[in-house]
């Protein structure tokens, strides 16, 4: 089993999927437990940031990903207040090269 997504995009995008055939129950359990994984999941900052600007310099629609472009500019803008201050360089003159009297 295959789905599009976007359905009015010429391109398709494949992924594998199951089909279990179960009764209400046990269903609606894996529904609930689904979910419940997804709230105590947390990110790998850097990952989701490396993958964030990746998809925007592809010019790719953020949004598709579930987040709100401002969102995804809030993860960016914290990444990059947690890097540290480039080190400043002293400039030093450059000595002559005159011969010694």
């Amino acid at each position: 089993m295959a789905a599009c997504w976007p359905p009015s995009s010429s391109a398709s995008i494949k992924f594998p999927a199951c089909r279990c055939r179960t009764s209400p129950r046990p269903k609606r359990a894996y529904v609930l437990a689904d979910n419940k994984l997804a709230l105590n999941a947390g990110w790998d900052k850097e990952l989701l940031t490396i993958e964030l600007q990746g998809l925007i310099e592809a010019d790719y629609q953020v949004e598709m990903t579930g987040f709100w472009i401002g969102e995804a500019d809030a993860v960016l803008q914290e990444a990059r207040e947690a890097l540290p201050p480039a080190p400043i360089r002293a400039t030093m003159p450059v000595p002559s090269h005159r011969p010694l009297p």
